[in-house]
């Protein structure tokens, strides 16, 4: 066993010296996908993506697995088929309602590690647990925990206790997790102000995991021109052609949300990018108008409006997510661990590495950085398989070490 001294050591905190990453996210009403009109609305969705292409696509009404099938097959179709996505549960809360939310992931950035149904007295909530596909998912994982729900709708006291039931589900899974989990509670909630219980509950300062609105726009959203600009229902002033139901009037309602944990505001490790939350498609100039409107010119163009029209009669919510870490790809997280911590990533004195020699060159080193990601030491591995790092000359904080022919492989130590 070779012996490394700490003389040689001061090691990098990874966040200032490389890559960085984003996770897109989209909530969307799909309408009674598939069935309702037009046909073969995955082709509409995938011109949708040439737009905005999600790394994490959290649906409600959707109908079937057939519809889930196609929507990962075709509309989020890929060379190299990267996207799946959540288990089809048929609602468990009312088997007499045939929509249900449902999870498409980006393979490369996101792992699927838990999956749950949350019964409620309207429909189910489906809880996702993903790891971020870091380079020290082994032993560093960072859980995004994701909640995707359809309230009930219609207005009236009955409806608002109904809401505020379903959000209390929600509220009451938080106890369950640890406190520091990253949160996502996404889903057409169907709230028309700010003051109504389930919106005020959602944002309680006491729960257990903070919840925040991204946009902090708080206001009676419904049918109020000062919110135009984070309208999501109605895409249409019609539903003929359209099929059964849905929403007419002309954009007007806030209903579509994602909610996020307040740590998405606070920490540098992985975090809400600012200005990124919208109603995708929404100019802001097209207030009790069809989304698609000659009128409402803006960023978003005229053919994705088109579309957003003919896909449902709700507009996409989406945000962006900043990673401080570069995510690992699919090729790079299939293949066999190279170094990894043969004790306790918590060291006082020294810290114990096993190298993997059949994946790595003799001229492979160790490289070590400080806090700053400067360099400032690199051992040579050689043709030993476990190595001692002895620590305790190093000041107390967090350290990392990579190796230079595989840069993804990357590990944190702490130093007590």
């Amino acid at each position: 066993m070779r012996k490394i001294y700490a003389g040689l050591l001061f090691l990098f905190l990874f966040q200032f010296g490389f890559g960085q990453d984003n996770l897109r996210t989209m909530f969307y009403n799909i309408f009674r996908y598939p069935t309702s009109t037009p046909a073969n609305r995955e082709f509409i969705l995938k011109n949708i993506f040439n737009s905005y292409k999600p790394d994490l696509f959290m649906v409600a009404e959707l109908q079937n697995e057939t519809g889930a099938n196609l929507i990962l097959n075709t509309a989020l179709q890929t060379i190299d088929n990267n996207y799946a996505r959540s288990t089809f549960v048929h609602n468990t809360s009312n088997p007499t309602d045939t929509l249900q939310q449902m999870v498409f992931f980006n393979t490369q950035k996101l792992v699927l590690y838990d999956e749950e149904v949350l019964q409620t007295t309207i429909r189910d909530i489906n809880h996702i647990t993903f790891q971020l596909k870091t380079p020290d998912i082994a032993t560093n994982p960072t859980f995004l925990e994701v909640y995707v729900t359809h309230l009930k709708s219609s207005t009236g006291p009955a409806n608002r206790q109904l809401r505020l039931d379903m959000v209390n589900v929600f509220l009451n899974s938080l106890n369950s997790l640890p406190a520091n989990r990253y949160v996502l509670f996404a889903g057409d909630f169907n709230i028309q102000n700010s003051t109504e219980d389930s919106y005020v509950a959602i944002i309680n300062p006491a729960n257990p995991i903070v919840m925040v609105d991204p946009i902090n726009r708080p206001g009676r959203w419904t049918k109020d021109i000062t919110f135009q600009d984070i309208h999501t229902q109605a895409t249409r002033t019609s539903a003929v052609g359209f099929g059964i139901g849905g929403a007419t009037g002309g954009i007007d309602d806030r209903f579509d949300f994602i909610m996020m944990s307040e740590n998405f505001r606070t920490s540098t490790d992985f975090f809400y990018i600012p200005n990124t939350y919208k109603a995708f498609g929404n100019n802001g100039n097209c207030f009790d108008k069809r989304i698609d409107d000659a009128s409402c010119t803006g960023d978003f163009s005229l053919s994705l409006r088109q579309n957003l029209h003919n896909m449902s009669d709700h507009t996409p919510v989406v945000m962006d997510l900043e990673i401080s870490q570069t995510l690992l790809s699919t090729v790079d997280f299939d293949k066999q661990v190279l170094i990894q911590f043969a004790s306790s990533n918590l060291v006082s004195d020294e810290l114990k590495l096993h190298i993997d020699l059949k994946q790595i060159y003799s001229s492979t080193e160790l490289l070590i950085f400080n806090t700053l990601g400067q360099q400032i030491g690199r051992v040579r591995i050689g043709n030993q398989n476990e190595v001692t790092l002895h620590t305790q000359n190093l000041a107390s904080g967090i350290y990392f070490i990579k190796l230079n022919t595989h840069p993804q492989e990357i590990l944190k130590f702490i130093r007590k």
